[in-house]
Parts: structure tokens; C-alpha cells; sequence
């Protein structure tokens, strides 16, 4: 699928803007609900999806409160299909352009910030956040399938 240049444009600058919004923004005013209402609005996620232990990627219904944010989790997001991807520090690692981001071969970087937790009383480390340009299409696994085909394989209920 060829995508327009200016949709390309348009996540590259809702990357920025996010890079920006956490490196000036007070983690005491941050709590994770708000963090998570942020992303979800630049980046315009309406599906998340999580990368288990097991390898098995699974839908996290995103208004139930049980989204995940630990400091050894990467969150990748992709703008232009609305879509984040969760996975532990150890998965992330295998696949392309979370290993290039955080050893810094790629334009695109991540993010790391902190955010207030209410309940603990305390500023609480987030995990690894990445914003990219890439597809699902573009990723492929070492079976040779992609992200794409892998998400529609491993949470396809009838599958």
C-alpha cells in the first residue's frame, strides 16, 4: 500500500509533537490515565495489542484499565494505522524497529518518561515509547510473516 506523502508528514509531526509535549511537560502533572489519553490522541490508537511471553500477540480492549505501562515494556506506535503494540523489553528487542530506536540507528527515538501515580504518592518510571512511520505491512518476523498478518492470525477468535 503506498502512502501518501503528506499522511507520512502528518506522523512524523505527531512524533515531534509527543517527543516535545514529554520532554517540557512535569511528571508531577502527569498521571498514567492522562499519558495514555495523550498518545492515544496524537497518535489516533483505537486497537492495542500485546506481545506475550509466549510469542502470541493478543487485543487489550483499551477502556478497561488494564493497559500496560511497566518500565521494561515498550509501547510502538503506529499513527497512520491507529494501532499499539505492547511488548516486554526482551520481545521488543526482536523486532526491527524497536532494536534499531533504542540503539539509535533510526531517525525516530524513543521516549522515556515519568508520570505521578496518586495512589503510590510517587513519580513512577514509564515504559519505552516509540512512534513510527513504519506499517504492520513493513515488519516482518523471523517465520516470514508480518506484524500485520500475524495480529489478523493470533487474535482472529475463529482461527
Amino acid at each position: 500500500m503506498e502512502i501518501p506523502e503528506n499522511i507520512i508528514t502528518s506522523a512524523k509531526k505527531s512524533i515531534q509533537d509527543m517527543e516535545e509535549f514529554f520532554k517540557t511537560t512535569h511528571p508531577h502533572t502527569l498521571s498514567k490515565k492522562l499519558c495514555e489519553r495523550y498518545l492515544d490522541n496524537i497518535f489516533g490508537c483505537t486497537q492495542e495489542f500485546k506481545i506475550g511471553y509466549s510469542g502470541k500477540i493478543q487485543s487489550v480492549y483499551i477502556g478497561d484499565g488494564r493497559r500496560h505501562w511497566g518500565q521494561f515494556l515498550v509501547r510502538l506506535y503506529f499513527p497512520i494505522e491507529g494501532i499499539c503494540l505492547v511488548c516486554s523489553m526482551e520481545k521488543g528487542l526482536t523486532i526491527p524497529p524497536i532494536t534499531m530506536a533504542l540503539s539509535e540507528n533510526m531517525k525516530e527515538r524513543v521516549t522515556l518518561l515519568s508520570y505521578y501515580d496518586g495512589e503510590l504518592k510517587a513519580i513512577m518510571p514509564s515504559c519505552y515509547i516509540l512512534g513510527t512511520t513504519l506499517t504492520t505491512e513493513m515488519i516482518v518476523f523471523p517465520d516470514g510473516l508480518t506484524l500485520k498478518e500475524k495480529i489478523k492470525k493470533d487474535t482472529y477468535i475463529f482461527g
